[in-house]
């Protein structure tokens, strides 16, 4: 292997941090979009359940409004639960990558 330079060596750090951080952010977001598409889902149920009744329609009993709003919740905190056991599956995976390439540039 060739010998880098300080200032290679800097920049090759910087790139890899920089990947690092656009996956993070990018993992952050789409669980943010999930949980946003779970809260949604909900809103509407109890909005379209209000236009209901507001209009005359029958609605749902509420028991069954409570047992669909429960599902999408619980739906909600799977899905955040998920993201969160991801994040740690990659500060693990960049925690060994940076171990790595720091061995590999003898820093």
């Amino acid at each position: 292997m060739t010998k880098l330079s300080k200032t290679q060596k800097r920049k090759l750090i910087r790139d890899l941090v920089a990947d690092i951080t656009k996956q993070a952010v990018a993992n952050t977001q789409a669980r943010e979009r999930a949980i946003a598409d779970k809260n949604q889902k909900v809103y509407a149920a109890k909005l379209i359940g209000q236009i209901a009744k507001d209009y005359g329609f029958k609605s749902p009993p509420d028991e069954v409004k409570k047992n669909a709003i429960a599902k999408v919740k619980k739906a909600a905190a799977e899905v955040q639960e998920k993201a969160k056991i991801q994040m740690a599956k990659h500060r693990k995976a960049r925690a060994e990558a940076e171990k790595e390439l720091f061995a590999a540039l003898e820093i």
